[in-house]
């Protein structure tokens, strides 16, 4: 396999992902995967990276985000966005305008407000939306969307076709947005999630998965377990909390819990880096950009509910970087094609 094939592999097996998750919430693809507790705000990010591959995944996810915005946490996304690309921050800004535009609009005007504040330039170089396969801009003929051309990126008119549904939230892989339904979108419904999903869980670990801080979190746990709902009890210097059976939802443990925040990040990064070392113009360069590639990825693993492979750069001198590179994205392409398969029922 040639860094190139697998870069292509890759690529492939993130937007199968992506088409699968998103089709569990209710875009009109072809089928869901169900293996896995998708995060919507994780995904709207991944998307709107690895989704300029596929302009029909980008409109469709549109098309969805107009119609079911109200269920997103608007708190957590920005969050989530503070650790995303220069570009990446641009294109979320233009979501979160389009998001003013719909039906959700009310609630995500405080934070378009903010983003503006945050603002650095008021012009941008122009820059294509959508990118082909090998990464190069796909050019624009004819009119251009005014909302993107407004944040310096090009695409044809946008024209949403309205088909995607509401979610079905006894869907076990949809369970973040059951709990959101239970107790409200914010930190109480990510905690709950935690421990639906898991036996024991403590404040510290929680907070680490949610984007929440730890005394938000903290309080939260101390009120379940005064309330009866949740049992504290110390191991060593760790305060652990177990959710009471009654409030469990057992349907919750039929899907993987999956770290998305941490893991979309982390993939998108492999894929970049893999994209950045097939364009260098001889061995010896392609063999450096891949090891900073894999010295950059090592800190981003493990990630729970992911097994993925640990890179090893210093174990392979020189250019036999290239095998090693081509073996972890080979590993890593398997282990996002299985996430991405249809559960058979």
């Amino acid at each position: 396999m040639s860094l190139t094939t697998a870069r292509d592999a890759l690529r492939t097996s993130l937007l199968d992902l992506l088409w699968a998750q998103w089709t569990d919430l209710g875009v009109a693809g072809t089928r869901g995967s169900g293996r896995a507790i998708v995060d919507p705000e994780a995904l709207v990010l991944a998307t709107l990276d690895i989704g300029r591959f596929d302009p029909r995944l980008f409109d469709e996810v549109l098309d969805w985000l107009g119609h079911n915005g109200d269920l997103l946490d608007v708190t957590r996304l920005r969050r989530l966005t503070k650790t995303a690309t220069p570009e990446g921050q641009r294109l979320a800004r233009v979501l979160i305008d389009f998001m003013r535009r719909s039906d959700t609009g009310a609630r995500w005007a405080p934070l378009s407000d903010r983003w503006q504040v945050n603002e650095a330039q008021a012009s941008y170089s122009p820059r294509a939306l959508f990118l082909d396969a090998s990464g190069t801009d796909l050019p624009v003929f004819g009119e251009m969307d005014p909302l993107f051309a407004s944040y310096g990126f090009s695409r044809p008119p946008l024209a949403l076709r309205g088909m995607s549904d509401r979610p079905q939230l006894k869907s076990p892989c949809l369970a973040r947005l059951a709990a959101r339904s239970l107790v409200g979108i914010g930190v109480r419904a990510e905690v709950l999630l935690y421990l639906w999903t898991h036996d024991t869980a403590h404040g510290r670990l929680i907070a680490g998965r949610t984007e929440y801080s730890q005394r938000q979190v903290s309080e939260y746990l101390a009120g379940l377990a005064e309330a009866g709902f949740a049992e504290r009890y110390e191991v060593g210097r760790s305060v652990q909390y177990r959710l009471c059976s009654g409030i469990r939802w057992a349907a919750a443990g039929e899907s993987r819990y999956v770290d998305w925040a941490r893991a979309f990040p982390a993939l998108a990064a492999a894929y970049s880096g893999l994209a950045h070392a097939a364009e260098a113009d001889n061995a010896y360069e392609t063999s450096v950009r891949v090891r900073a590639t894999l010295v950059g990825l090592r800190p981003a693993l493990p990630i729970e509910g992911l097994d993925l492979p640990q890179p090893n750069p210093d174990d392979y001198p020189g250019e036999a970087i290239l095998d090693h590179a081509e073996g972890v994205a080979r590993t890593i392409s398997e282990v996002v094609r299985e996430l991405a398969r249809a559960e058979i029922v």
